[in-house]
């Protein structure tokens, strides 16, 4: 189905966010001899994101066989997932030749332009009170959460009130930022080089990691464009160490998130005279941990990194597909 003008760059952005949980860049320089220290750790994955070199951040969160696992995952969960539906594949298809298309920043700008006084004048009136909501709905499921202690649920909280801050102060709909952000979204789009539904269901994990820098960085771009400056976030970054024992340690990292002030502290574990974030390698672990489609989780054999993945099961005809790379 043809989808309406009002929202077609939506539905744009929508469909690159997918993509960007799955993607990084297909070369990266080695990050040997960067982490021997748990604050040089934590300095080197803020670079890599800063770089927008997911590939690199990836070698430098996970412990390498760790990474061997989540990639062996990658391609069993790849196995498993349903193929899109034909309205998927045909509403995926349209998007990108939209996006992709010689003329795509004036088509794509002039289906938006119209709707931007609309969106403004509403806005005006009733924003404050959608922002306002949006934050105490957020802030209500941080405080409700099991898995965060205090110290992450006051960070978090942070984050909500300075995101918060920008977007009911960022110029959302000054026409020429807008036609900026079509122009970002489409030359991100083109260097994706995908032009179904089928090419993205079918990136193994490294070529995946690779379309991932470019997204980010159009992600990024687009976001400066409305005020809120990750580079100026990244460069606000500094760290230190709090404490630290032979194979532990507790870095504390500040930043600037949108002009807040912000900070936090990062567990760390070393590995084979190289430092990891605690919670990275716990949650790579808890999804190791889960089904593939039904099967039985990963066993301690199964964990070994020269193991061989276990043969991905077949998902049923009528089953959704999902990922999350």
């Amino acid at each position: 189905m043809r989808r309406s003008p009002a929202i077609a760059p939506l539905l744009a952005a929508g469909a690159l966010a997918a993509v960007l949980a799955a993607c990084q860049r297909e070369q990266a320089e080695p990050v040997a001899g960067v982490t021997h220290t748990p604050e040089a750790a934590v300095q080197a994955m803020a670079e890599s994101l800063r770089a927008n070199d997911l590939r690199q951040f990836s070698e430098l969160a996970l412990p390498p066989a760790l990474r061997e696992r989540v990639a062996m995952r990658w391609e069993q969960d790849r196995a498993a997932r349903a193929a899109p539906s034909a309205e998927d594949r045909a509403e995926f298809a349209q998007t990108m030749r939209d996006l992709t298309a010689p003329d795509a920043e004036e088509t794509l700008y002039a289906e938006v332009e119209p709707q931007l006084a609309q969106w403004e004048n509403e806005f005006a009136t009733q924003g404050p009170l959608v922002m306002g909501m949006l934050s105490g709905l957020a802030n209500v499921a941080i405080n409700r959460s099991e898995t965060l202690g205090p110290a992450q649920k006051e960070h978090a909280a942070g984050i909500v009130g300075a995101l918060s801050a920008w977007a009911t102060e960022a110029p959302l709909f000054d026409r020429e930022r807008a036609r900026q952000a079509v122009a970002v979204t489409v030359d991100t789009a083109r260097a994706l080089d995908l032009e179904t539904a089928e090419d993205v269901a079918a990136l193994d994990f490294e070529q995946a990691l690779g379309r991932g820098g470019t997204v980010a960085q159009g992600v990024r771009q687009t976001l400066a464009v409305y005020g809120l400056d990750l580079d100026a976030t990244f460069a606000s970054l500094e760290t230190h160490v709090v404490d630290q024992t032979a194979d532990t340690a507790t870095v504390h990292v500040d930043y600037e998130l949108a002009g807040h002030p912000l900070g936090f502290d990062m567990a760390m574990v070393e590995q084979d005279g190289r430092w990891y974030s605690r919670e990275i390698i716990a949650s790579a672990e808890q999804r190791l941990a889960e089904p593939v489609d039904g099967a039985p989780p990963e066993t301690a054999a199964d964990a070994e990194p020269d193991a061989a993945p276990a043969p991905a099961t077949a998902r049923a005809a009528n089953a959704a597909g999902a990922g999350n790379g």
